[in-house]
């Protein structure tokens, strides 16, 4: 993987009435250090416009998103455990509880998937359940295309 990459982020919501897709695509920075997979972007803020960094980072049967800007998180996905932490928003906390279903990864020299399933909860209610997808692609692989994904 080269340092330079392109990041799709597909993340999908499965509310009472109806499931709420939001993707982002970005450039970004890749790093390999101690076994684990690290990510850097920056996005904006679809309300504020306002950039936000995050930083991704893939370990061994865990994976945190950190999230600084407007809004902050620290969330934590590993299978078979319950995290909770705070987010962050200019109108206050939230007390979420992330319960990691199941993390599928699957890389190779040019490329990464990754794809989370979990139920989240905001102060100890169940919310919905969620799936977040990501696709983390070298831009020397020669077959780099962008194309939408469907969940």
């Amino acid at each position: 993987m080269t340092k330079d990459i392109i990041i799709t982020v597909i993340g999908l919501q499965f509310d009472i009435q109806e499931h709420s897709p939001l993707e982002v695509i970005t450039p970004g920075r890749y790093y390999f250090k101690n076994n684990k997979h690290y990510i850097i972007y920056n996005e904006l803020s679809m309300e504020t416009g306002k950039e936000a960094s995050n930083v991704v980072k893939i370990g061994n049967n865990r994976i945190d998103v950190i999230k600084k800007g407007d809004d902050s998180a620290h969330m934590v996905f590993e299978p078979g455990k319950k995290n909770i932490s705070y987010y962050s928003t200019p109108y206050g906390d939230l007390l979420i509880g992330i319960n990691t279903l199941d993390i599928q990864l699957k890389e190779t020299d040019l490329n990464i998937d990754v794809n989370i399933e979990y139920a989240l909860e905001i102060n100890y209610s169940h919310v919905s359940d969620c799936t977040i997808s990501l696709n983390i692609k070298s831009i020397d692989d020669k077959d780099f295309t962008l194309q939408r994904r469907n969940l």
